[in-house]
């Protein structure tokens, strides 16, 4: 579904960010905390450029974002995404 919203809609369409975000938590499910990692990076910057920073899809892919790192024992790089 990400690839073919991303051919028909654009990179940065909300729909192709949030199919892109949902390509991440199957990734999650999976155990696969390397690979989903750089794909919620890529939803993230996104989701900042399409919504700004604030906007609470991007703070809740932050948010997706920690915990995967966090799931990888990744701790120190985790803080500073929570605080946001």
């Amino acid at each position: 579904a990400a690839a073919g919203r991303r051919v028909a809609l654009g990179e940065h369409h909300l729909n192709t960010l949030r199919s892109i975000d949902s390509l991440a938590k199957c990734f999650v499910l999976q155990h696969k905390y390397a690979k989903a990692t750089p794909v919620y990076r890529q939803t993230l910057e996104g989701f900042c450029a399409v919504l700004g920073e604030t906007h609470p899809d991007t703070l809740r892919c932050i948010d997706h974002l920690a915990d995967c790192m966090a799931l990888q024992g990744r701790v120190a790089d985790v803080e500073p995404h929570y605080r946001k």
